[in-house]
């Protein structure tokens, strides 16, 4: 009887085996590389994707002063490390509404200063949605020894991923 039981079981097995099978379906995908994208804004808003030129109304050069703050925030799913590279060239203010006055006398000879509250400059691998890799200002020591009229500094931001 124990025989009968013994190979009664091993049949069942078999049997099973002989009708069941089983199968790994692997289900691929791909989520493609989106370039980083980057934006300047100042305080809120974005300002590098609508215009090249930009104007800032700032309080008078005769005293020291500074601009509220510029940021560029980026956006990327890419697999690498990525360095963005900013360089902020300045000029000084230099009277543009009194043509009479020579280059050296139009020279305000006030330069602004780019003043970094952060610099990451590191775009880490993965997603990484709207992260600020840099925020910075512009300040400037003023001096009330200047002609009056309209003066202007041209500054210039470059940034991108190297």
């Amino acid at each position: 009887m124990k025989k009968k039981i013994f190979f009664s079981l091993i049949w069942a097995i078999s049997s099973i085996s002989l009708y069941s099978s089983s199968i790994d379906i692997n289900l691929n995908t791909n989520v493609p590389s989106t370039y980083a994208t980057y934006n300047l804004y100042y305080q809120e808003e974005l300002i590098a994707n609508e215009t090249t030129d930009f104007s800032i109304e700032t309080t008078s050069i005769t005293e020291s002063g500074q601009t509220e703050s510029f940021s560029i925030v980026a956006t990327s799913n890419l697999n690498s490390k990525r360095t963005i590279f900013i360089e902020i060239i300045t000029n000084p203010f230099y009277n543009i509404s009194n043509t009479s006055l020579s280059e050296e006398q139009a020279n305000s000879k006030i330069q602004p200063e780019a003043i970094f509250i952060s610099k990451d400059y590191i775009l880490e691998p993965g997603y990484n949605k709207d992260k600020k890799v840099s925020e910075f200002y512009l300040q400037w020591n003023g001096n009330s020894n200047l002609d009056s009229g309209d003066y202007q500094s041209n500054v210039i931001i470059n940034y991108y991923l190297e």
